[in-house]
């Protein structure tokens, strides 16, 4: 499961804590919180069961929509994740 903890009308931390008990499923959670306030929401995501914790590559998404350099970033950053 790719988890976006930023969702317009879900918190993501919360349907991470509710979902983690009734799946197996591996849950990797993206965030565009960069810097240091990043550490601390890993943290969060991790105890609620993430499985894995990344930020969306900056520059992702720029006024003409998704950058393809950097959606593969992600694209590769996930498969990378899924093999563990």
């Amino acid at each position: 499961i790719l988890l976006d903890l930023h969702m317009p009308e879900v918190d993501g931390l919360n349907f991470l804590s509710h979902h983690r008990a009734s799946t197996s499923a591996k849950i990797i959670v993206f965030s565009s919180v960069v810097g240091g306030k990043f550490a601390p929401i890993a943290k969060v995501a991790k105890e609620k069961g993430a499985d894995e914790v990344i930020s969306k590559p900056e520059g992702i998404i720029n006024e003409k929509g998704v950058t393809a350099s950097k959606a593969q970033e992600l694209l590769e950053t996930i498969h990378k994740l899924m093999k563990r």
